[in-house]
C-alpha cells in the first residue's frame, strides 16, 4: 500500500497526528474515537510505510508515543 492509497479512517488519522504532534496512544484514540483495535490496526499499518514512528516513551502515561513523521521538503527530495 503506497501513502496515496490510503483509505479514509488513515488520512483522518494521519491528519489529526499532524495536528497535535507526538501524543501517547490513548490520547489518539480518544479524540480519534476509531476503537482501539481497528485504531491500532491502522497505526501499525502507517508505521509499517513510514508515515509515523511508535516509540517506547517511559515519560509517557501509555509508555509509548504515537510520532507522525514530518513529509520530506522539496530540498530534501531532490538529493
Amino acid at each position: 500500500m503506497e501513502p496515496n492509497e490510503l483509505n479514509d479512517d488513515q488520512k483522518k488519522m494521519l491528519a489529526w497526528l499532524e495536528r497535535a504532534g507526538a501524543v501517547p496512544p490513548s490520547q489518539l484514540l480518544a479524540q480519534t474515537m476509531f476503537p482501539p483495535k481497528e485504531a491500532w490496526g491502522m497505526l501499525t499499518q502507517l508505521a509499517e510505510l513510514g508515515l509515523l514512528v511508535i516509540r517506547d516513551d517511559p515519560d509517557s502515561p501509555d509508555g509509548q508515543l504515537v510520532i507522525p513523521m514530518s513529509k520530506p521538503s522539496a530540498a530534501q527530495s531532490k538529493k
